[in-house]
């Protein structure tokens, strides 16, 4: 299977600009779409009325995880040392983690 970009779908209460670049393509009241690296991974920032007309399932709320995301950056001048990593979670108390990994020194 091929494929030529990946959208990841996050339920969220409060729909507001983010740090990322914004594709106008896909925004509304309802829907936010966030590069993650330009053309090919985006994260679609759904209100939760909106997400639950794509899923029968519940939502996870904000006592639990369903999901949590892992950006792995691509270069020295993004971390330091042969491995980085940092946590965080955003006003809708989805998790992300953002990691770098120098394979070459780490090996």
């Amino acid at each position: 299977m091929n494929f030529d970009s990946i959208f990841l779908n996050l339920p969220i209460k409060y729909l507001q600009k983010r740090s990322f670049s914004i594709n106008e393509q896909y925004v509304n009241d309802k829907a936010l779409c966030l590069y993650l690296k330009e053309e090919t991974v985006y994260a679609m920032l759904i209100t939760r009325q909106l997400f639950n007309a794509f899923t029968k399932k519940t939502i996870a709320n904000e006592t639990s995880t369903q999901v949590f995301t892992t950006i792995s950056l691509e270069s020295k001048a993004q971390g330091n040392g042969c491995m980085n990593h940092a946590s965080f979670e955003d006003s809708d108390e989805q998790q992300w983690d953002v990691n770098y990994t120098d394979l070459i020194k780490l090996s």
